[in-house]
C-alpha cells in the first residue's frame, strides 16, 4: 500500500485547516458525542468528565472493569473512539474513560499538565471511588459513574484493569504502581494492557531540564512552544493511520478539526504546539520513568509496532525487560503504525480482550 509523499500530506493538512470554518464546524459537531452523565470533582474543585461503555447484556455480562487512559491532547468523546469502546466492552467488559483536565468536556486548561503526579492520583481516587474502596465516605455531588446502580455493584466485585494508549499507556503504568501498593485495591487489580505507550521519549541534557523547569516554565507556563522545539506536538498523521483508508482519513481530517482554540466552544482537543508547563511536567516525568519502570510488578502487556515513528518501540522492550513483573508480553504489530486501535482494529481488541479475560 503506498505511502503518501510528505508534499502530499501537507497539501492535505493545509486544505483541511484553510476549509471553511462553517463546513468544519458542522463536520466536528457531528463527529463529536455529546457530555455524558459521568464525572468526579477532583481535589481542586475541577469536574472531570467520565465515559462508560457497557457489554450488551448489562450487569450481568460484565466479568472485568477497565479503566481506559487516552493519548496526547486528546480526548474519549470522538465517534471513532466510541465504535472502539463498544467493540472493547462487547466480551463482558465494563469500560470507564476520563477525560484528564483540561482536555475533552473535563475542566481545566487547554492542553495543560502542570504535575503528572497530581493526573495519577486523581485517577487513583476516581478508581476508588469507582469501586467503593474510598477511604472516606464520598461526598454528595462529588461523583457520580454515569451507570445504574445494578451496574455499579457489578463493577465492584470483579477484576480491574487499565487500558492505556500513546501517552495514555504512560499514565496506565503509573496508575498501575500506583494501584499495585494501594492496600484497599490490590485485591481487585489484575494488570495493565498498553498500545503503542509513550514510555521512552529523548530528553535534553540535565543541565537544559533544570534550566526548563526552573526558569522556563514559571515564566512562559501557558505560553506555546515555538514548533521547531516542540515537533513532537504535531506528528505526521500519516505516522498513525492509513491515510489511503477513508475512515482512518477521516479521523485524521478531524484530529485537525477538533481544536479548542479553533472552535473555543465545541473543540474538545488540542492541535496546537504544545505548552511550557506540560513541556516541563513531561520533563520531570520522563527523567525518573527508567527508574521506576524497574518497580512494576503487576502483570502488562504491550502491543506496539516496531516502526513506530510517533512513540518508541524501544520504551516498550525496556520495559518488558527491566520490569521485575513475571508476567509481562510485548506483542511486535508490524506494520501497524502508530495508532494501532484504529489500523488492525479488530486484531487489537480481539488480543486485549482475551488478556484481560485470561487474567481476570
Amino acid at each position: 500500500m503506498a505511502e503518501w509523499s510528505t508534499e502530499k500530506e501537507e497539501e492535505w493538512r493545509e486544505s483541511v485547516e484553510r476549509e471553511d470554518p462553517v463546513v468544519s464546524l458542522a463536520a466536528l459537531k457531528d463527529w463529536l458525542r455529546p457530555r455524558s452523565s459521568g464525572f468526579f470533582i477532583d481535589k481542586s474543585g475541577n469536574r472531570w468528565h467520565v465515559r462508560s461503555e457497557l457489554p450488551p447484556g448489562g450487569s450481568q455480562a460484565i466479568r472485568a472493569t477497565v479503566i481506559y487512559c487516552h493519548g496526547m491532547n486528546t480526548h474519549v468523546n470522538g465517534k471513532h473512539v466510541g465504535e472502539l469502546f463498544a467493540k472493547l466492552s462487547a466480551p463482558g467488559l465494563a469500560l470507564f474513560a476520563v477525560d484528564l483536565a483540561g482536555h475533552g468536556y473535563s475542566e481545566g486548561r487547554r492542553g495543560m499538565v502542570e504535575d503528572w503526579n497530581v493526573i495519577f492520583e486523581e485517577l487513583q481516587r476516581f478508581i476508588e471511588m469507582l469501586v467503593g474502596k474510598t477511604e472516606l465516605p464520598i461526598e454528595p455531588g462529588t461523583f457520580d459513574a454515569g451507570v445504574p446502580q445494578d451496574v455499579l455493584q457489578a463493577v465492584r466485585s470483579v477484576p480491574l484493569f487499565c487500558l492505556g494508549f500513546s501517552m495514555g499507556g504512560m499514565i496506565a503504568t503509573y496508575v498501575g504502581l500506583h494501584l499495585q501498593e494501594n492496600p484497599r485495591i490490590k485485591s481487585l487489580f489484575r494488570g495493565v494492557a498498553l498500545v503503542s505507550p509513550a514510555i521512552a521519549v529523548s530528553l535534553p541534557p540535565p543541565t537544559v531540564q533544570m534550566i526548563l523547569r526552573n526558569l522556563v516554565v514559571p515564566l512562559f507556563k501557558t505560553c506555546e512552544m515555538p514548533t521547531v522545539v516542540s515537533s513532537s506536538s504535531k506528528p505526521k498523521h500519516s505516522w498513525s493511520y492509513d491515510m489511503n483508508d477513508p475512515k482512518q482519513l477521516q479521523i485524521a481530517e478531524n484530529d485537525i478539526r477538533d481544536c479548542a482554540s479553533r472552535f473555543p466552544t465545541v473543540g474538545l482537543g488540542w492541535s496546537r504546539a504544545m505548552l511550557w508547563g506540560t513541556a516541563g511536567a513531561f520533563s520531570e516525568v520522563y527523567s525518573v520513568i527508567a527508574e521506576d519502570l524497574q518497580l512494576v510488578e503487576f502483570p502488562f502487556l504491550i502491543l506496539h509496532d516496531p516502526m513506530d515513528r510517533v512513540t518508541s518501540f524501544a520504551g516498550s522492550e525496556q520495559m518488558t525487560q527491566t520490569a521485575p513483573s513475571k508476567d509481562k508480553t510485548l506483542v511486535r504489530m508490524d506494520g501497524s503504525k502508530h495508532g494501532i486501535v484504529f489500523t488492525t482494529q479488530d486484531k487489537a481488541v480481539a488480543q486485549m480482550t482475551l488478556w484481560i479475560l485470561t487474567h481476570a
